[in-house]
């Protein structure tokens, strides 16, 4: 049995995918970050809910997620700071929070907790690997979510937040080192009702 690490994300809108991968590329160039991102791997995203997948209810999974997210309209998102963990934090609101809960409910029973760093879609691993996906239910959900997008830069760039945004893709994403979106496996796009 094939099991994916997953993660079900926020997609920015073009111009905070830019600002990110810029971000993370100066970053990279200055030591501080192993990845480079892009619009097509190691995509710039919030992370909403992660999970193990088990290759046979990838289609109930998407099939769900389709049902869950219909009804849904873009999230109006704020990026309030950069935080000193490489990353952009986001205002958390009722919307974005009661997005996680829905899935959580929807998804989460149909998800495990045993996937391994070998199943993320990687080549190789080093002493910093970790695999998020196993407990991110238990801490990193409720209370405890910190919605962001991680960009590996810790250093002030002079950014001019806050900056406000709409999301309007939501997407599936095949897990790679580090919590980084490797691959989309399925995405929508929320539409205004």
């Amino acid at each position: 049995m094939k099991k994916i690490p997953i993660d079900i994300v926020l997609l920015p809108p073009d111009d905070i995918m830019d600002l990110c991968i810029n971000l993370s590329e100066r970053a990279y160039h200055r030591g501080e970050n192993q990845f480079l991102r892009s619009k097509t791997d190691r995509l710039p995203h919030i992370s909403i809910m992660m999970g193990c997948l088990h290759e046979e209810d990838k289609n109930e999974v998407i099939n769900l997620l389709e049902t869950v997210l219909k009804d849904l309209t873009p999230l109006q998102l704020i990026l309030t700071s950069q935080n000193t963990n490489g990353g952009l934090d986001i205002k958390k609101t009722k919307e974005l929070t009661g997005l996680q809960e829905k899935l959580i409910e929807n998804i989460n029973p149909l998800l495990h907790q045993d996937c391994e760093l070998t199943d993320l879609l990687e080549d190789e691993f080093d002493k910093t690997s970790r695999l998020w996906v196993n407990d991110f239910v238990e801490i990193s959900t409720g209370e405890k979510f910190n919605p962001h997008i991680t960009t590996h830069n810790t250093r002030e760039e002079n950014i001019k937040l806050p900056i406000n945004f709409l999301a309007n893709r939501v997407a599936l994403c095949h897990m790679g080192d580090h919590g980084t979106c490797k691959k989309i496996l399925w995405e929508t796009n929320l539409k205004n009702n």
